[in-house]
């Protein structure tokens, strides 16, 4: 009950956006009929995964101009992070008798079938990440969760009951995204902003805070190397260059609280824009109101 008060109290206060003008950007439903979505991975192959806060995952292709779910399958009492590989989805999952944010690793099929849980529960487990053949995700305890790290395991070898720990000493750890040549790792902390580690020297350093009780989300590369972050409790997302410089702050036409987002790669989805998953509607993120993917349109 204690986790719950506070969970809920710092969400409460996280109501005020950070002071920057707010541009504005064009976006459009991709895809509805979700309850509250979550997360988002492609697969490359004219495949879209997308994670409910409903515990549903969904299988979306493109019809047209929008897409159609063609499978959903009900793993838990919530879902969160996703990646794709090799064949095989891997979505964080919370299941009936885990600890209110402790969440569990589960292996699917890529018609959502042949499922398999490959963890005992992980406290505060959130957002995942692949690079090469690494599953990375984040698992933070502590009051508040202020302990955080980041796990790598070698999808390859499924060490799944031996995770090397790849980053140590973090918040609240919540998205993961990492440069396009891996040495790199961005990363946001609920109420810690963005921040960047050093793969190399394990060196970490902050980027941006949002202020006092914001919630960054999570975040993915552009192709061009820039950053963008879903700033959950502005209900707008955040540009920053290369260098971590802030290029704008932009609200999303008829978009609610963003979750995650993610640039295709995949030629069956197109080159178009970014796309978002909406946590809950305008004033009600709480609620987990929200109603998909929305494919947002880009400034040039």
């Amino acid at each position: 009950m204690k986790k719950t008060f506070y969970l809920v109290l710092i969400m409460l206060l996280a109501g005020c956006s950070a002071g920057h003008e707010r541009l504005k950007l064009d976006a459009e439903l991709y895809v509805g009929g979700l309850q509250g979505a979550e997360n988002l991975t492609f697969d490359g192959r004219g495949n879209l995964y997308v994670t409910g806060l409903d515990g549903v995952i969904y299988l979306v292709r493109p019809a047209g101009p929008q897409g159609r779910v063609v499978s959903r399958a009900k793993l838990g009492r919530l879902c969160f992070g996703v990646v794709y590989y090799e064949g095989w989805v891997y979505a964080g999952v919370r299941r009936a008798g885990d600890g209110l944010l402790d969440g569990r690793i589960m292996q699917l099929g890529p018609d959502l079938s042949d499922r398999s849980l490959l963890t005992a529960a992980i406290p505060g487990l959130n957002g995942f990440a692949l690079k090469d053949k690494y599953l990375y995700y984040t698992s933070s305890e502590g009051i508040f969760l202020r302990h955080g790290r980041v796990y790598r395991v070698n999808l390859d070898a499924a060490n799944f009951e031996d995770p090397e720990i790849f980053a140590d000493d973090l918040g609240w750890v919540n998205g993961l995204a990492f440069a396009a040549d891996g040495q790199t790792l961005y990363y946001t902390e609920m109420f810690g902003g963005l921040w960047q580690f050093d793969v190399t020297t394990g060196e970490k350093s902050r980027i941006y805070d949002p202020g006092f009780g914001q919630i960054f989300d999570d975040l993915d590369v552009a192709p061009d190397g820039s950053l963008w972050v879903c700033f959950n409790s502005g209900a707008a997302l955040m540009h920053f260059d290369a260098h971590g410089g802030l290029e704008g702050v932009y609200e999303v036409s008829r978009m609610g609280a963003p979750s995650a987002c993610a640039f295709a790669g995949d030629p069956a989805f197109g080159d178009e824009g970014l796309y978002v998953t909406e946590f809950g509607r305008k004033g009600g993120s709480l609620k987990k109101d929200g109603r998909g993917v929305w494919l947002v349109r880009l400034p040039q």
